[in-house]
């Protein structure tokens, strides 16, 4: 007699009675089982009889090796009822499958599953752990991590402060565009040139905005990774070209102060559009894992004075300094630094041999160049000479081209 089998999904029957019969058990003990699966399912069990039937005939399949891979949650949740352990039930699956691959983690998230009575309801995403989706979100990419935002206020809250999966940031705004780069790939570039709309985006745009501010856009991306607490940042550039600083300059500034912390960035390279602007975006960043600042770009006049910003604690804490405009300050706020480069109004015979006795001294130091507008050069070269004995160790080489660990000084 040929009939079709049960309506009993998502229990394989077939898999069930194989697993029974491996087990020795019975056709009424096997029914018993089955039964306690049904009710644990809230299912109605079909009759002895007619289970006898499907037992008697799956039976005679039990050493054919060509059968399909059997579905062995319901023998899973057998196990699970039945009191096994997780070692015990996939041990017993393995040999009575033999000819199955039995995958371990598959077994494992299912025995865990009926063990927390969950059955084969479809679980919803809403209802999972929060920290295993916060453990899904920190293994997304940047379109992923982009996108699981839009999905729910409460997903959206979780990717907020979940480590976002990017350590480099670059933010160009200048002439005609407006550029953002996340992990040196191009996210948004924008341009407009006389009215006319050549906007490319080399991503998929991600997000969506009410008109066509380009550079609010590229902002609105940037502040959706400064504003989680998480970022971790190896680099960071931020160029704002004087041109369009009216627009774009304002946006940033509002964003960093508004920021509840400090930015997590190693590296650092800042182009704003006046020098006073430096120590107002340089506050912003977290002190001691701010170990490069490079400034470049910076208009100020003929002069640069920093006085404000050698009393940061970003400024204490620093490495490496480099700052290409002409400051108006002493050598001697750049002692601690590994490195510096810089370029100075003036340095007296006393700068000199300061500079020299501090980067002798100095177990970190590595390496320095200093331009000089104005000095005495013979004057220089002569308290260089007689103050040689101080770094000869350091610097065994020439007094003013001096590698890998220089001093160099020169005029400008």
């Amino acid at each position: 007699m040929n009939r079709p089998p049960p309506d009993s999904t998502p229990i394989d029957l077939c898999a069930l009675i194989l697993y029974d019969n491996y087990q020795i058990k019975s056709a009424g003990t096997s029914y018993k089982n089955y039964e306690k699966l049904s009710e644990a399912m809230g299912k109605k069990a079909i009759s002895y009889e007619e289970y006898k039937y499907w037992f008697e005939k799956y039976s005679k399949q039990r050493e054919r090796d060509d059968l399909p891979k059997p579905d062995i949650r319901g023998c899973i949740l057998s196990d699970v009822i039945n009191g096994k352990t997780a070692e015990k039930s996939i041990d017993n699956l393995c040999k009575a499958f033999k000819y199955h691959k039995i995958d371990k983690e598959d077994h494992d998230y299912w025995f865990k599953r009926f063990e927390n009575g969950d059955l084969f309801n479809q679980v919803k995403f809403s209802k999972l752990p929060e920290d295993l989706i916060t453990e899904i979100v920190e293994k997304c990419d940047l379109v992923s991590f982009f996108q699981l935002r839009n999905v729910s206020h409460s997903l959206r809250s979780i990717v907020d402060h979940t480590k976002p999966p990017i350590t480099h940031i670059i933010v160009e705004c200048g002439g005609n565009h407006v550029s953002f780069k996340l992990n040196n790939q191009i996210l948004v570039y924008f341009t407009d040139r006389k009215g006319v709309d050549l906007s490319k985006v080399y991503f998929k745009h991600l997000c969506k905005f009410e008109g066509d501010d380009y550079t609010k856009i590229a902002f609105n991306y940037l502040e959706m990774l400064l504003k989680n607490p998480k970022l971790q940042l190896n680099f960071l550039q931020v160029e704002i070209r004087n041109d369009i600083s009216k627009k774009s300059f304002p946006i940033f500034r509002d964003l960093l102060t508004s920021l509840s912390h400090k930015i997590h960035v190693e590296h650092f390279f800042l182009s704003v559009p006046k020098y006073e602007d430096i120590t107002t975006v340089v506050k912003c960043m977290k002190p001691g894992t701010l170990e490069r600042l490079i400034v470049f770009g910076c208009k100020g006049g003929e002069l640069s004075n920093i006085d404000e910003l050698i009393e940061t604690e970003q400024w204490k804490q620093a490495k490496l300094f480099s700052y290409e405009n002409l400051l108006d300050t002493s050598i001697e706020h750049f002692f601690h630094f590994n490195e510096f480069y810089i370029n100075i109004v003036s340095m007296s015979i006393e700068d000199v041999l300061n500079l020299s006795h501090a980067l002798s001294n100095s177990p970190n130091f590595e390496s320095c160049r200093v331009k000089v507008k104005r000095y005495d050069q013979e004057a220089v070269m002569n308290a260089l000479r007689l103050d040689q004995g101080c770094f000869s160790e350091l610097f065994p080489n020439l007094l003013f081209y001096l590698y890998p660990n220089s001093i160099e000084i020169a005029d400008i």
